[in-house]
């Protein structure tokens, strides 16, 4: 199982509890639209009964002044205490039609504001019900991006796996690109960055190198050491060249005389019919082939923990070893020589990913796309004048 697998185990709890939350929020926005519905219906039948009654009172007055005109038109001569009499009448229901009218307009006036505030409350239980699933997906997914930031940088400062990090961020630079805010660019940018880098670790043959110090380990046995060869006497001839250059002389006799009489005593021999000995024991070579074994394990242990310092003079002392006591001359060693020698240029020193920042950096992203908010304060709505309907 690879660590991409844990990713749904985890986001999978945090799903399923907001799709149990979000029917029981459609609940409640469905039943406060119809009290919503229910509270305008109740306060506008009064208002409609009213604006009846006043039509009545107002078509009665219009067919009262008709018939005054009628009768005026008529010269019909009526008595003063009639005319006192509906004169009062007529201003006692004007002053009533116009009580009735002034709070007929105060009741409008409030019904506006009761409107206003339910169509605000309206407004924002809609935009909260669009907004909330689509915040709900993008905190989702920054915890998801927040999650797979976190395993990238166990799995290279921990487990020591480029291969699975570079995964990882390759994960999280997919995300990156299917956001649409610009907040997480500058992250984005890092991720890139980190994930060439991973690249190049990827690139360097480490397994191959510790393969190639692991063959050297087990040919240590068969190298040759040096020999402690016998010194070669030089042959009569080259002597007889050093002579004297006199040619009939006292002096050039008596030392020919001497040099016949010492040819004899010299022997030459060559190096095929000499018996060697080497220069160490046996004991004395077993030490020299496990300290040699012992630093190309050093070396190989320091390509594992990328310790370059290590790794340089571990293979500085087996070249030392090798130069010192081992026979150049045989080709076995000159290979070995020549391999140890090319792997002293692999640099095993890399420098990781600083993924702590890129964390950092992108939980304040994070904090600047979602806020805290701050709870809005309680308006006093004005309440509802009911003795002016009863009017």
């Amino acid at each position: 199982m690879s660590d991409l697998d844990l990713v749904p185990t985890e986001v999978e709890p945090v799903v399923r509890k907001r799709r149990r939350v979000l029917p029981v929020f459609n609940f409640l926005l469905i039943l406060a639209l119809g009290g919503g519905v229910l509270f305008l219906w109740l306060q506008v039948w009064p208002q409609m009964v009213l604006k009846q009654d006043l039509i009545e009172v107002q078509t009665a007055i219009e067919d009262l002044e008709n018939l005054v005109d009628g009768l005026s038109d008529r010269q019909i001569e009526l008595p003063v205490e009639l005319m006192e009499d509906i004169s009062k009448d007529l201003a006692t229901q004007s002053e009533k039609n116009a009580q009735a009218i002034e709070a007929q307009q105060e009741l409008v006036e409030e019904l506006s504001v009761h409107l206003e505030g339910l169509a605000v409350d309206i407004e924002n239980a809609l935009s909260l019900s669009a907004s909330s699933e689509k915040d709900r997906i993008a905190r989702s997914n920054n915890e998801h991006l927040m999650f797979m930031l976190r395993l990238a940088r166990n799995q290279l400062n921990l487990w020591k796996d480029p291969k699975s990090a570079l995964r990882s961020l390759e994960q999280v630079d997919s995300l990156l690109a299917e956001s649409d805010t610009l907040v997480y660019e500058a992250t984005r940018e890092e991720v890139l960055a980190h994930i060439q880098r991973l690249k190049e670790i990827v690139a360097m043959d480490t397994t191959g190198v510790l393969l190639r110090l692991n063959v050297l380990v087990e040919n240590v046995d068969e190298i040759s050491f040096n020999v402690a060869m016998t010194l070669v006497e030089e042959e009569a001839t080259e002597l007889e060249a050093d002579l004297p250059s006199a040619e009939s002389t006292e002096e050039s006799t008596i030392w020919r005389t001497l040099v016949d009489g010492a040819v004899g005593l010299v022997k030459v021999t060559s190096h095929e019919q000499l018996e060697v000995q080497p220069l160490l024991t046996a004991e004395e070579q077993r030490l020299v082939r496990l300290r040699l074994s012992l630093n190309l394990e050093r070396a190989s242990h320091a390509v594992l923990r990328s310790d370059q310092a290590l790794y340089t003079s571990s293979l500085e002392t087996a070249v030392e070893l090798i130069n010192r006591y081992l026979k150049l001359e045989d080709p076995t060693v000159a290979t070995f020589l020549t391999e140890i020698e090319a792997l002293r240029n692999f640099r095993v020193e890399v420098d990781l990913p600083d993924l702590d920042r890129t964390i950092q950096k992108f939980q304040l992203a994070s904090d600047s796309q979602f806020p805290t908010k701050v709870p809005k304060p309680n308006v006093e709505r004005p309440a509802h004048n009911t003795g002016a309907s009863s009017n």
